[in-house]
């Protein structure tokens, strides 16, 4: 996937890892741990895109 645009608004444990370009296990550790905001759909994680970009533009930090 090279673009956010092609990812879908709730994305699996594989689209997460793909996107954070870690591996899947590290990926569910993310879910379950908390550290990615992420809820169980029918047993099956789902991560939702636009609170997860909103997290990571929220850690980003700008230099002086």
């Amino acid at each position: 996937m090279s673009t956010t645009e092609q990812l879908p608004e709730l994305l699996t444990l594989r689209e997460l890892a793909q996107y954070l370009r870690v591996s899947t296990r590290t990926a569910y550790q993310l879910a379950a741990t908390g550290v990615v905001p992420a809820v169980k759909v029918g047993g099956q994680w789902r991560i939702s895109r636009a609170e997860l970009e909103r997290q990571i533009a929220g850690t980003v930090t700008v230099p002086p």
